[in-house]
């Protein structure tokens, strides 16, 4: 037997084709990008990876198609890949998983179902970043407030955050020993609309003028 079966192609793929496919795929990668890009931040590089992905993905699919032995082979070099990027949000890691299904499908020639579905999940996407869908109307912050050592005061300060939040919790609380005071972390999902300002200056007069911080937080940050 000459050859092996790991390596005996099955299919011939002509030039017309991969034309065809690639373009359809850098079309719909283009579309992926746009879609991706409403309403949300990211970065040029990754919506240009982004416009890519179905087109590279396309290609590896091609030249795999009834190829075992090149099948092993683009396994086992995918295993040496490292990502050494910064972990993205849920719709990121969503518009890639879309743009890794659009090249499996133009790869394996599937182009109506391709457009069709990129069209149907993109729709599906914008609508609910159009309608606020699962909005949490709540921003998520962290608030450190130096105080005296004083029970009245404690109360006094956990009670008007509560007011200004939907949810919080006390997630520190530090003893300085040189001043007699102490040193609190809140986390808390701010009101939507409420002016976090007033809240600052209502601490500060509790507080009589100590210091007093509210900023962004990973407490309430999504996760896939």
């Amino acid at each position: 037997m000459q050859g092996s079966i790991l390596f005996n192609s099955v299919e011939f793929i002509s030039s017309i084709n991969v034309i065809v496919c690639t373009l359809t795929s850098i079309f719909l990668g283009v579309c992926i990008s746009l879609a991706h890009s409403y309403r949300n931040h990211s970065t040029r590089n990754f919506k240009i990876a982004l416009s890519l992905l179905p087109a590279m993905i396309q290609v590896v699919i091609m030249m795999v198609n009834g190829n075992i032995g090149a099948g092993l082979a683009v396994a086992g070099a995918f295993t040496l890949v490292r990502f050494r990027s910064a972990t993205g949000n849920a719709r990121d890691i969503v518009n890639v998983f879309l743009a890794v299904a659009v090249g499996l499908s133009t790869g394996m020639h599937e182009l109506a179902f391709a457009i069709s579905f990129t069209f149907i999940i993109i729709i599906i996407l914008l609508a609910y970043e159009r309608f606020d869908m699962w909005k949490p109307h709540t921003v998520a912050r962290t608030i450190k407030v130096v105080a005296l050592d004083n029970d009245d005061t404690l109360e006094e300060v956990t009670n008007l955050i509560r007011n200004f939040s939907k949810r919080s919790r006390l997630s520190q609380i530090k003893y300085i020993e040189t001043t007699n005071r102490v040193q609190l972390a809140f986390n808390a999902d701010i009101k939507e609309g409420l002016d976090e300002s007033s809240l600052l200056r209502q601490i500060r007069a509790i507080t009589n003028n100590l210091d007093c911080t509210i900023s962004d937080t990973e407490y309430g940050r999504e996760r896939l």
